[in-house]
């Protein structure tokens, strides 16, 4: 698959606080995610997430940075994942924290995800 290279212009913020960043590695599309994955960053993950996902083989979300997550952060990655599967294209959720992974056994998602 072509991956559009006109992203590779590194990070580009698209959120005021520069909590949602986006680069290219290799065929992946890298969505960065710092501080809270809550309603504040649900519809700035989903915007980021839908724009690349047709042009990428891979969608790794880097969850590293990630201190709190809820349920619109859950309803986001599940929006993700589904949108991935329609067009081929593999989510990864890379290096989820603590509350990430709590919460992904609390609803028993855990196994819905490729988790690296």
């Amino acid at each position: 698959m072509d991956v559009d290279h006109s992203l590779d212009q590194g990070w580009t913020w698209p959120d005021d606080h520069g909590c949602v960043g986006v680069s290219i590695e290799g065929d992946a599309a890298v969505i960065a995610v710092m501080g809270d994955l809550d309603m504040g960053k649900y519809q700035t993950l989903c915007d980021s997430a839908e724009a690349i996902v047709p042009l990428v083989s891979r969608v790794i979300i880097d969850m590293s940075e990630i201190s709190f997550i809820d349920s619109s952060g859950l309803r986001a990655i599940l929006n993700i994942e589904a949108a991935a599967s329609a067009s081929t294209t593999r989510l990864v959720l890379r290096s989820p924290t603590a509350p990430v992974l709590r919460l992904l056994d609390v609803t028993g998602t855990r196994k819905q995800f490729v988790l690296q």
